[in-house]
């Protein structure tokens, strides 16, 4: 629909840029694979959590090992809660 309401304009100065109508798609799809990635992200880190592995996550997991003062293999509950 929106294609075709394109299509039918007249070529007049009032008329939208090409340039919007490939640009806006591209935007989009990329919008849309940034939210992929996340969903996808999500879903390994909560499998991680899920098993009691430590996950560094890519900007901020060394600066949160620091704050808890944590070693690389460190790790305070185990996944069958024994403390």
């Amino acid at each position: 629909m929106i294609f075709g309401m394109i299509a039918h304009q007249s070529a007049d100065k009032n008329a939208p840029p090409v340039a919007f109508f490939v640009l806006l798609p591209i935007v989009w799809l990329g919008f849309m694979g940034m939210w992929t990635f996340v969903l996808v992200i999500s879903i390994v880190y909560a499998i991680k959590a899920g098993r009691g592995e430590w996950a560094n996550y890519p900007l901020i997991g060394r600066i949160a090992r620091r704050i808890l003062n944590m070693g690389q293999g460190e790790v305070t509950a185990s996944a069958t809660g024994n403390y």
